[in-house]
């Protein structure tokens, strides 16, 4: 299985060109604002599932949030076994 890398700046970039506030995006994905804010001012990498709450609250694949991730196309309708299989949350030094 290709390794994807985990995109830092994605969230930042789909908020906002959906003009998304924190607040807005965090009840979306039924997560909280803050873990928002520290996932979008990079202070820590989101969890798989935080993540895919993103994505869902998003209606983007998760596979957005890698390089190469739109190519993947991993989508969110299977089981969760399988999405976080297949997400390897690794970043660049």
């Amino acid at each position: 299985m290709k390794t994807l890398r985990y995109d830092p700046t994605a969230l930042r970039r789909m908020l906002d060109e959906r003009h998304l506030t924190l607040t807005a995006m965090a009840r979306r994905a039924r997560i909280g604002r803050d873990t928002l804010n520290a996932i979008a001012t990079r202070r820590v990498r989101p969890r798989a599932d935080t993540l895919a709450k993103i994505a869902r609250g998003l209606d983007v694949p998760i596979g957005a949030f890698f390089t190469g991730g739109q190519a993947a196309g991993e989508t969110l309708n299977g089981p969760r076994k399988r999405l976080t299989a297949a997400v390897a949350l690794t970043t660049e030094p």
